[in-house]
């Protein structure tokens, strides 16, 4: 997370979103303090998520902020997780075995405590499904989402592409056994890409 008083925003860090770089390109503006912090089993410090700051600030402090999240299309976040959390060349095609075996990895970063994983959509709502943030930085289109924020906060933002592998396109990385199974285990996170 990188909160800027000064600038008046907050960047939520959803994890295999660009975040990394996004990260980097902002941390000049970084004044988060002890409000960055880790919960063991549900997110650790640079994740922490946004119900959590809100629960922690006051509501006329929250509401002036502006709020920004990474987003990506969840079929390649799943690609990404998996290749980041069980190495990168781990075993493809992710069959429904592999895609259990990740949705189980992802339980003790789920972000809220009252999903059964990791979602995304715990970015950008809060416990009563309602959105909090104001802005998705989505992956597939990052360059051009950054000149919106950037010209919003009128800040410049230069960003590097850190943390990098090749984005992973899903044809023959995912059965098509496993394709309904994420679908709906994420859900949500398919609902909410369709409604950004």
């Amino acid at each position: 997370m990188i909160l800027s008083r000064k600038h008046k925003f907050i960047f939520f860090c959803n994890g295999k979103t660009g975040t990394t770089s996004i990260e980097h390109a902002l941390k000049q503006y970084d004044e988060s303090g002890p409000l960055n912090f880790q919960a063991p089993g549900l997110w650790v410090t640079k994740h922490v998520p946004p119900a959590a700051v809100k629960a922690l600030m006051p509501a006329e402090e929250w509401k002036s902020y502006f709020k920004f999240v990474g987003f990506r299309n969840p079929m390649t976040w799943i690609v990404s997780q998996y290749r980041h959390n069980f190495g990168r060349y781990a075993s493809l095609p992710i069959t429904p075995e592999i895609v259990y075996e990740i949705y189980n990895h992802l339980k003790q970063f789920r972000a809220l405590p009252h999903t059964d994983t990791l979602f995304q959509s715990s970015y950008f709502e809060d416990s009563d499904r309602q959105r909090i943030v104001d802005f998705r930085i989505r992956m597939e289109t990052i360059n051009e989402d950054i000149k919106q924020v950037s010209d919003r906060l009128g800040i410049v933002i230069d960003l590097p592409f850190l943390n990098a592998a090749v984005p992973p396109m899903t044809d023959n990385l995912i059965t098509d056994e496993a394709v309904p199974l994420i679908r709906n285990i994420w859900y949500q996170d398919f609902c909410l890409d369709k409604s950004l």
